[in-house]
């Protein structure tokens, strides 16, 4: 594809005359879930990308994606917009119901906890020196 008009002119006719293009119908169902889980797993995303791509694609059809998606990528996508749930995503039914709450603004993330602080390294005691009394003679010869 040589420009972003290519590729959207690909899409709208795709969109406009889908009989045209019925030999592999699995096909379109595969890349139009591969754009939305690469949106996901973009280093950028956010929580208002999130929102964005909810309000786009509808409340139906944003649950049916995130319900085939794999339990990583779900928790993937909670570690990066409410990194304080991110040790519960991994919880069953939670990363779903979350993410559908957050992505429609029925909930807010919660504020990151703050760090504990560590106890401060004590230094290590080194054993005293024992000298034994073969040690104490030879040091006294050699002074």
């Amino acid at each position: 594809m040589h420009t972003e008009t290519q590729a959207m002119t690909i899409f709208a006719a795709i969109l406009s005359q889908p009989q045209a293009f019925n030999c592999k119908p699995e096909l379109r169902h595969k890349a139009s879930l591969d754009i939305v889980v690469a949106q996901f797993k973009d280093k950028s995303f956010t929580l208002s990308r999130l929102r964005e791509m909810a309000a786009a694609l509808g409340r139906e059809c944003f649950t049916a994606i995130l319900e085939a998606l794999p339990l990583s990528v779900t928790t993937g996508m909670i570690a990066k917009v409410d990194k304080a749930n991110k040790a519960r995503a991994g919880e069953g039914n939670f990363s779903l119901t979350h993410l559908l709450s957050l992505a429609f603004g029925e909930a807010e993330p919660l504020p990151a906890t703050s760090k504990t602080v560590k106890a401060p390294k004590t230094k290590k005691v080194e054993p005293p020196i024992v000298r034994t009394l073969h040690l104490s003679k030879a040091l006294a010869r050699k002074a």
